[in-house]
């Protein structure tokens, strides 16, 4: 064959491989660029973007399915900081997997999520019920996580808000590190633990529960205003 139809001829082969090509992985479709978590929520999660992003396509490719979070979404337009709610709920429908246990000391704070899921419920039209996806826990955080009897695979704490000043930092600190001693023998192997209110100064909220992770193996993939952790790269 001549030279020319054989670069012709090869280029063909080529097109023709990348045209019949795998469809996209299911992280891919979720998370790829332009994909679902993209056209569903864009840039609404803010400078969380990344780690949401991040956190929540290892928990699917990790085939996770239970998710607690410590902190609802506590006002029913907060599309920034206060998301959690909503992004993991709407995640859990897509997969038509898991449950999400939502826990918070307020009661005015829950009603405002189960508001939220409610809301998305009747504005997506959807045909299976978002609320079953979610179970409301109105609790102390630490005892709830003391109590709770089922192998987490994503932790994400968020409770008691976070103060600059004394004593409210040492207390946001302090509970945090409660709920991670709390949740940690809950862990499933390939658990992933997202610590919010990170960026901040004298370490944030998170400053004495990552150091509990890091003196236990854990490593951080992420630490911006959200801190990711994973119990190691390989698992």
């Amino acid at each position: 064959m001549p030279p020319f139809r054989q670069q012709v001829s090869s280029l063909t082969q080529e097109a023709s491989t990348f045209i019949h090509s795998p469809k996209p992985s299911r992280v891919e479709e979720l998370f790829g660029f332009g994909g679902w978590f993209d056209r569903t929520f864009g840039k609404q999660p803010g400078e969380r973007l990344l780690t949401w992003r991040a956190a929540l396509s290892i928990f699917v490719q990790r085939n996770g399915s239970l998710i607690v979070e410590t902190g609802c979404q506590r006002q029913i337009e907060d599309l920034g900081d206060g998301s959690s709610t909503r992004i993991i709920a709407m995640l859990l429908h897509k997969l038509d997997n898991g449950i999400l246990h939502s826990v918070d000391i307020s009661a005015e704070n829950l009603n405002s999520a189960k508001t939220v899921i409610y809301q998305l419920q009747a504005k997506e039209a959807l045909r299976f019920h978002l609320v079953d996806r979610v179970r409301f826990h109105l609790s102390d955080s630490v005892e709830f996580l003391r109590k709770f009897d089922s192998s987490i695979d994503f932790l994400y704490l968020d409770s008691c808000d976070y103060f600059e000043d004394e004593p409210g930092r040492s207390i946001c600190q302090a509970h945090q590190l409660k709920e991670i001693e709390a949740a940690f023998d809950k862990l499933s192997a390939g658990a992933v633990v997202l610590l919010d209110d990170n960026d901040f100064p004298h370490g944030g909220k998170t400053k004495l529960s990552k150091q509990f992770l890091s003196n236990r193996g854990w490593f951080c993939i992420l630490d911006w205003t959200q801190s990711l952790w994973i119990r190691s790269i390989g698992e």
